[in-house]
């Protein structure tokens, strides 16, 4: 008998491979907005790298299927160079899919003009494209257009590649038989105004971490290869907390060993495996921190390490901080904790700080080091800014000493005597 494929995801999975699990508050609110005709905004979903955007838009495929006929679209492949061949991407993608199922065929779609405009390409896609492919639809799906990093989209526009009335042009696609959902890079949550209004940015929906419950569930996708003891799963919890792809990597080498029932000292044995399928992920995490939050972390390693189970507070940071060449003040300590916190990297500001992933514990420990550059820049910082207001001041001074020869000179009664000058004699 051949053995089943594993079925969760070591790196990357794909569509419709690894089990999913959790997110059902979203879910559930967007299946109302689905079934909303006045709701006329496209869904955005924001979070960081490997919190699951890109699985929740394959589940999204599978658990609308009955009543959507959905397209995702990564947008790091599209053509973003111009405007028009992006809507026209669109078009393409979605003919694809409705043609896969026999729905239409291709024919039925008028060509566009061999060199089309912008306006040429806008035209097509809403006068020709859509109505053709929600006609052959025959209204018993809807069509659903998935993309992924919008944000490649917001560059666009920055970038001018894309005029700024391109979301709003999309915005006017919207109705009750074709709608849009969009995940957004937590980096450019600040910047989501940018596809308004083809997204509202006060109801995006961020994604976190999964909670114990869902984790299990999420491994209970493969109850019938891996049971896990109570031990078992909250040992798990505590190493991956509740990050989607380390879960997906448990699962993956746990599965691996083809053990009935799991425990706890099965979880320690894959811990190097998973270590080091993530490292890559927790360096880049480290390099998205801004120097406060590192130093924070960077202290909060440190002391977890040494008494895991003392509760922290910003003081004690502050006071280990003290210790070394880079203090920082409590008030600086909790603005990079808040930041922290929002990359769902610690909880517990205010009933005691904690790191949320074990493992990355673990790779703070070996490997979370200001480099040399910083180290530098951290020490010479104050006298930088001394030297800085030493050379403001002394162009002060000069520039008074210059104007007071100047006034003196104009002054009424001081003047100064003409030197007296030597003429050659030409005899």
């Amino acid at each position: 008998m051949d053995t089943p494929p594993n079925p969760f995801a070591e790196h990357s999975a794909l569509p419709g491979q690894a089990p999913f699990a959790g997110r059902e508050s979203i879910l559930s609110t967007l299946r109302q907005r689905l079934t909303d005709p006045a709701h006329t905004r496209a869904e955005v979903f924001v979070g960081r790298r490997q919190i699951g955007k890109t699985a929740l838009l394959r589940h999204l495929e599978i658990a609308l299927e009955n009543s959507h006929l959905s397209v995702t679209i990564a947008c790091e492949r599209l053509p973003l160079e111009r405007e028009g061949d992006t809507l026209i991407a669109f078009g393409l993608a979605l003919i694809d899919a409705v043609a896969a199922r026999a729905a239409i065929h291709r024919e039925r779609i008028p060509p566009l003009p061999d060199t089309p405009t912008l306006e040429d390409s806008r035209r097509w896609l809403a006068e020709t494209c859509l109505p053709t492919l929600i006609t052959a639809l025959r209204g018993q799906r809807r069509l659903l257009l998935l993309l992924d990093n919008a944000d490649r989209l917001i560059d666009a526009i920055h970038d001018r590649r894309w005029t700024k009335d391109g979301p709003r042009f999309l915005a006017s696609l919207l109705g009750p038989q074709f709608y849009m959902v969009v995940t957004v890079s937590e980096a450019y949550e600040d910047q989501l105004s940018t596809l308004a209004p083809l997204i509202d940015p006060p109801r995006a929906q961020r994604l976190r971490s999964l909670t114990p419950d869902e984790t299990a569930v999420l491994l209970g996708h493969a109850a019938d290869r891996l049971t896990l003891s109570s031990e078992a799963a909250e040992a798990l919890y505590q190493a991956s907390g509740g990050e989607p792809a380390l879960i997906q990597r448990f699962g993956y080498y746990l599965w691996q060993r083809a053990i009935p029932q799991v425990g706890a000292d099965d979880v320690k044995a894959v811990l190097p495996q998973v270590y080091a399928a993530s490292e890559v992920d927790f360096r880049l995490a480290w390099a998205a921190l801004t120097r406060d939050e590192r130093l924070a972390l960077t202290a909060l390693s440190s002391l977890v390490y040494d008494d895991p189970l003392r509760p922290l507070r910003p003081a004690d940071l502050e006071a280990w901080l003290v210790q070394t060449d880079y203090p920082m003040d409590e008030t600086a300590i909790i603005a990079a904790l808040r930041g922290l916190e929002y990359h769902g990297i610690v909880s517990g500001i205010t009933t005691g700080i904690r790191l949320n992933t074990g493992l990355m514990q673990s790779w703070l420990l070996d490997h979370a080091r200001l480099s040399s550059a910083d180290t530098i820049a951290t020490r010479e910082e104050p006298r930088r800014r001394a030297g800085w207001w030493m050379l403001i001041v002394l162009a002060l001074i000069f520039a008074g000493i210059l104007l007071a020869i100047q006034f003196s000179g104009q002054g009424g009664e001081s003047r100064v005597d003409p030197v007296p000058t030597v003429t050659l004699s030409t005899d």
